[in-house]
């Protein structure tokens, strides 16, 4: 009895050894789902678009204040400046930002942008701050920690059919998400059910 214990204590050590071998072995960054910049735009009637940008916030000012700093040069940086100083940068870059978005209709005529809204420049501040602590410790940058949505309107004068979109050269790629939204009136108790085309 005891030899078929110790013989399935082993196996289980020699398992369990494996496995960290194994688990060792898969690169860090598979853990992490990748995650890519993406815009998404709704038409919310003839002459109103809302964007949405699902952005890294800190990649994205680097690009546009700092392109010839790494990722992690410019998180250290960031997160050892003071507050002052830390607001003035990022609000030099969301305005650098802001005027490099451009989207033009089926005409050629520019839509006024307005209504830009940003994440808290505090909760930007800890995310970095979170994010340099774990760099100078684990020596890894995961920068999509400091995805943040911005959000904007584009208006125009007259019903929009297309767009052209410009944004800033610095930017990263981005995944670009446009429809129209249809929507029906569903009375589930007075309606046998509500048919849905794609």
């Amino acid at each position: 009895m005891a030899t078929l214990h110790s013989r399935r204590s082993r196996i289980a050590v020699e398992l369990a050894c494996a496995l960290s071998i194994v688990l060792g072995s898969i690169p860090a960054g598979i853990g992490h789902e990748l995650e890519s910049d993406r815009l998404t735009i709704v038409m919310r009637e003839p002459g109103h678009l809302a964007l949405a940008f699902r952005v890294d916030e800190m990649t994205l000012l680097r690009r546009l204040l700092a392109s010839d700093a790494t990722d992690t040069d410019f998180l250290i940086s960031m997160a050892a400046m003071d507050d002052t100083t830390f607001d003035d940068l990022v609000d030099r870059g969301r305005a650098r930002f802001e005027s490099q978005v451009v989207i033009l209709d089926q005409n050629a005529s520019e839509l006024v942008l307005r209504n830009w809204r940003w994440s808290s420049k505090d909760q930007l501040r800890r995310k970095i701050r979170e994010l340099a602590m774990a760099t100078v410790v684990g020596g890894d940058v995961h920068t999509h920690d400091t995805g943040n949505e911005i959000t904007a309107d584009a208006v125009s004068a007259s019903p929009v059919s297309g767009i052209t979109l410009r944004l800033p050269k610095q930017a990263a790629k981005i995944l670009v998400v446009a429809y129209r939204p249809q929507q029906s009136d569903y009375d589930p108790g007075h309606d046998a059910g509500l048919v849905v085309g794609f």
